[in-house]
């Protein structure tokens, strides 16, 4: 058998090849467990996010993490230790053969997860939140439409801003009335014919004044709601508002942009995900959500009316810009305020400001109807034209018999339409707040969720996680055999719940 041999200086070159291409296969690995550590930190926290609040998204279409996970205290670490236990579930692994020689090339282990910046969905007075909804709903409602709408809220606004105060109207010219102290004034009641010796009795059979003014001291949900026994009796429990309580905070810089065209997708939104009296959404806590966030009191009943109260003076309006631009109708209220004004032995001082009163009176008639019909789901115009005006001032009486409603328009807005114009000219901090309050008395109506608060949601949020790795090769080699130390691996990962 023959003997082999090596030189000394072939042994030595073979060891520092050896060891050279240790080094390579180490440095290879250590890129590689850098890359590594990138995917598992965005996979650890794309997972934990991934436990959004389950009611937010599927009855109002938000995705948000409740940093509080259910409990009364909002805390990062919370967050911290569900992006811990994703990472921990994600960073084990099986590597098949080589795992049977206790060979993990990519073996990291997690050193710590520190969540360092987050936004609050409460940041910025409600901006935050607007924003969030606002980006939702651009993909939806595109600019063209956003400007139509807003062109016809104006319009809206510039009607109810110009037209006089009728309650004011109907009651000064009352008073005047009175103060003349005729009997004919007092009477609610108006003879149906040419009894007496006084001209005109027989033109009107009830006093629009006096009907008005009885119409205006009912109960406007009797006036208006069909069976007032139906509305509802909730209540929105929450113990303080958002308004006025101290909030949670979030670390990050809020940078958004408010204006018109934000409004108007902030309206889309409640029109997509918030119920009122003639639409409701199937299993929300609130059955008037959008005259909560108009009116914001706790009742849901005292909400109800106080929308209609302001819907009344809205279309009081418009009806009364109306009849100043009909000279037939307003030829009969100049006749109808002369009749009254005979029977008062009223001077032309009198007169005229009965028939100011009686335009008054007639366009809030003809607002009660309106009403009335947008309550039952049928479509009112911002201003009316002659073929679509239903009241009688002849005979108010019988335009109001038997619960009537105001005629069938073919175009017009419908009753969610006149609360979203409304809705338009609350300040954003004000809206934002009675909004997210609508969402948190859906979640404290289940018991599960009952701690639940919308100061405790995270819109987005910034997590550093280190990891720490062991050589494998570099101990191979010549220079690494007594290298006992670790590698350490930083990554920080922002996730945003924002499109």
């Amino acid at each position: 058998m023959k003997r082999g041999s090596i030189t000394i200086f072939a042994a030595l070159s073979m060891m520092l090849t050896a060891s050279l291409l240790f080094t390579l296969l180490e440095s290879a690995r250590v890129y590689g467990l850098q890359s590594y550590a990138e995917l598992k930190t965005e996979t650890g926290v794309v997972s934990a996010c991934a436990e959004y609040q389950p009611l937010l998204w599927q009855d109002y279409g938000l995705l948000l993490l409740d940093g509080a996970c259910c409990m009364e205290k909002f805390s990062v670490e919370h967050t911290e230790d569900a992006v811990r236990q994703n990472l921990q579930k994600n960073l084990q692994r099986d590597n098949g053969f080589l795992n049977r020689f206790r060979l993990d090339l990519f073996r990291l282990k997690e050193e710590g997860v520190e969540l360092t910046d987050y936004q609050l969905l409460t940041d910025g007075k409600g901006e935050v939140f607007l924003h969030l909804i606002s980006e939702r709903m651009k993909e939806t409602l595109p600019i063209e439409l956003a400007e139509t709408i807003y062109n016809r809220i104006k319009e809206g606004k510039k009607i109810e801003d110009g037209a006089a105060n009728t309650s004011e109207l109907i009651f000064n010219a009352k008073k005047r009335l009175e103060s003349k102290g005729q009997e004919g004034t007092k009477r609610k009641e108006f003879p149906d014919h040419a009894s007496t010796d006084r001209p005109g009795d027989d033109m009107i059979k009830k006093n629009p004044l006096e009907f008005a003014v009885n119409l205006k001291e009912s109960p406007v949900l009797e006036l208006v709601v069909e069976n007032p026994s139906q509305i509802s009796q909730k209540n929105t429990g929450l113990k303080d508002s958002l308004l006025k309580r101290k909030k949670e905070a979030g670390t990050m810089e809020i940078n958004v942009k408010a204006d018109w065209y934000r409004k108007i997708l902030t309206l889309g939104y409640l029109n997509n995900y918030y119920s009122c009296y003639t639409k409701k959404q199937e299993n929300h806590f609130m059955d008037y959500e959008m005259e909560y966030v108009l009116c914001g009191k706790p009742a849901e009943k005292d909400n109800l009316e106080g929308a209609i109260n302001r819907l009344l003076l809205i279309r009081e309006a418009a009806n009364v810009l109306y009849l100043t631009t009909d000279k037939e109708k307003m030829d009969l209220a100049e006749a109808i305020a002369t009749v009254i004004g005979l029977l008062a032995e009223g001077n032309e001082a009198v007169i005229k400001a009965v028939k100011a009163a009686i335009i008054g009176a007639w366009a809030f008639l003809e607002s009660v109807l309106d009403v009335r019909s947008l309550l039952a789901g049928e479509k009112i115009p911002l201003i009316k034209n002659e073929k679509e005006w239903t009241t009688n001032v002849n005979d108010i009486s019988e335009s109001f018999r038997e619960h009537a409603t105001a005629k069938k328009c073919e175009s017009g807005l419908f009753y969610s339409d006149y609360l979203l114009q409304m809705i338009f000219f609350i300040g954003n901090e004000k809206l934002a707040c009675r909004m997210m309050e609508v969402m948190e008395s859906h979640l404290k109506s289940h018991e599960v969720y009952s701690n639940s608060r919308m100061d405790h949601m995270l819109v987005q949020l910034k997590c550093r996680i280190s990891y720490y790795a062991t050589p494998v090769f570099y101990h191979l080699s010549i220079i690494g055999r007594k290298y006992k130390d670790r590698y350490y691996f930083r990554n920080e990962y922002k996730f945003s719940f924002v499109p």
